[in-house]
């Protein structure tokens, strides 16, 4: 599937995806670690959290919002690894966004 304005999956595509991301201003994203084998950042302040909180809808915000990123990554590339450790939608006041080439096995 070709993505707007990204051609390739592999992690120097994965961090312009990701800085699109805070390319409208709605996400403070501050790059943490940058390498050839892992992007790391964190994220703050998130729209989205205030928004399912004013309608009532805290509870389903993890559910609705957080879940659906390590599938994503999963999808774009399976030699991706994808970790958290935190998320605003659950109380922290900023997102950890790890993504880490996995290691080859060895022969």
């Amino acid at each position: 599937m070709r993505r707007a304005g990204v051609e390739g999956n592999d992690l120097a595509h994965l961090k312009m995806v990701v800085e699109k991301w805070g390319a409208s201003g709605a996400l403070e994203l501050e790059v943490v670690r940058d390498d050839a084998t892992a992007f790391r950042v964190r994220c703050c302040p998130l729209p989205v959290r205030r928004d399912v909180h004013r309608l009532g809808l805290g509870d389903l915000g993890p559910l609705l919002s957080c879940n659906r990123d390590g599938s994503m990554i999963a999808g774009f590339n399976p030699d991706i690894e994808f970790t958290r450790t935190q998320t605003i939608m659950q109380g922290a006041t900023f997102c950890d966004f790890r993504y880490r080439v996995k290691p080859k096995p060895r022969d």
